[in-house]
């Protein structure tokens, strides 16, 4: 249990290093075959920089080349994915099917997070590969088809309203295209969790950033960030907190 649990640790360092190049590359259009450049100067990074972790505390954050600071986020980023990849796997003790599963739609939801937070933008290259993957990953592991795509109905025409009420000033239409994709990826269950979680989040973040002057009412929030959030959460600790709501 402790190799594996030290491999899949591994194996999310080495996801969240690839997400911080996905990152990058997809913010600013660029193909994702080449090698990785300094964000700074350019450079075309050595391979011995781009081992998970251990570049980073070697090079003290730094480009080799220009010496300027790449930024604490790459190996935050890289650190967050390994944690969730571990944790992922506690939940089952054991590497399986239902596990896998976990692992890309946190991985996918951790994507959404981190590209939501600093673009505000949630992409459809990323959105509507979900959607279908996740279909079929849940379709053979048993889910039945109908209850997927009622739960996926229910979170896309949750916001969706919102969206036509507000004429898209309180929700975007990434956050529609996400509801449809956490439907099919956590069930109704899990999905209205999600949305509750989501909410309590985002209002007490809202709240804090008024309090501290750092947004006023109005201003744009990263709604595809905080479901995000939330759905990770309930794919590690979704049982736990089915049975507390329901006070069992």
């Amino acid at each position: 249990m402790l190799i594996e649990l030290i491999f899949i640790f591994i194996i999310g360092l080495v996801m969240g290093s690839f997400m911080n190049s996905l990152v990058y590359r997809l913010s600013k259009k660029m193909p994702l075959w080449k090698r990785s450049l300094c964000p700074h100067c350019q450079q075309q990074l050595l391979k011995r920089d781009l081992i998970p972790l251990f570049s980073f505390i070697f090079l003290r954050g730094k480009c080799r080349f220009c010496k300027k600071f790449i930024g604490w986020e790459y190996f935050a980023v890289e650190i967050a994915t390994g944690l969730l990849f571990a944790l992922i796997y506690l939940n089952y003790h054991a590497i399986n099917l239902m596990m896998l599963s976990d692992l890309l739609y946190v991985f996918v939801l951790l994507f959404i997070l981190i590209f939501d937070l600093k673009y505000l933008t949630i992409l459809d290259a990323i959105l509507w590969p979900a959607l279908i993957i996740s279909f079929i990953v849940n379709i053979y592991l048993g889910y039945q088809w109908q209850g997927l795509v009622f739960a996926s109905l229910v979170g896309g025409g949750f916001f969706y309203i919102q969206h036509l009420a507000s004429r898209g000033k309180w929700i975007g239409f990434g956050d529609v295209k996400l509801g449809f994709v956490l439907g099919i990826m956590l069930g109704l269950e899990y999905l209205i969790i999600t949305l509750l979680m989501a909410y309590i989040l985002g209002g007490l973040f809202a709240l804090g950033l008024i309090i501290t002057k750092k947004k006023k009412f109005g201003d744009l929030l990263p709604m595809g960030s905080f479901l995000a959030g939330a759905g990770i959460a309930v794919l590690l600790y979704g049982n736990l907190l089915l049975k507390w709501l329901l006070g069992v």
